[in-house]
């Protein structure tokens, strides 16, 4: 969940893999037309939503969730879109979770803003092995661009057969990402 300038709130449900907007002055919900279908399986869903300081300017919203495939693969997937009245218009693709797994445990999807980069975590898949992997996204926080584009001071982006998107590596299933406002300093926990 997370508040629009004007009061109204943006919530994710996780288990329905739905996105809602909630109205300010009689709690009213409402259900966001055109959002991603997500994937609801076990531990999968809608994830995350986040309103961004530069909302108010930009537009931009940023949601976390999970998708599937024919052959019965799925992964964490990361987008921005425009809030048009009650409809998500101009969506775009910024991260998809490699590779694809046939499991339905640790995603992640929790998203952070600072500084206008977005920091998005991936489980391990229940995999746990991957988390110390580099060419793999499980078990890492990834660092990008407010656009999906990939910082050039990450601490991998030269190293070859890494992820370049990686920022922090060798997590289980991060649950929850907070910036302290006095330092900027980010904390996750897991699990």
């Amino acid at each position: 969940m997370d508040w629009l300038p004007d009061g109204r709130a943006l919530i994710s449900d996780r288990r329905a893999g739905k996105l809602y907007l909630l109205a300010s002055e009689d709690s009213t919900r409402t259900l966001i037309c055109n959002a991603p279908q997500a994937f609801t399986y076990l531990d999968s869903g809608m994830r995350e939503v986040l309103v961004p300081p530069t909302f108010a300017d930009e537009g931009w919203i940023y949601l976390s969730y999970d998708s599937s495939r024919r052959d019965s693969t799925s992964t964490l997937v990361v987008e921005r879109a425009k809030l048009q009245d009650s409809c998500l218009a101009e969506r775009q693709i910024l991260f998809t979770a490699l590779p694809w797994y046939r499991s339905g445990y640790h995603y992640g999807g929790r998203l952070l803003w600072r500084e206008g980069y977005l920091f998005i975590t991936v489980g391990d898949r229940h995999f746990r092995d991957s988390a110390q992997l580099l060419h793999t996204h499980n078990g890492k926080i990834m660092r990008i661009h407010d656009d999906g584009r990939i910082p050039d001071d990450n601490p991998f982006v030269d190293q070859p057969e890494a992820r370049p998107e990686i920022w922090t590596y060798g997590h289980r299933n991060p649950q929850g990402l907070a910036l302290d406002p006095a330092t900027q300093q980010i904390w996750e926990h897991e699990h």
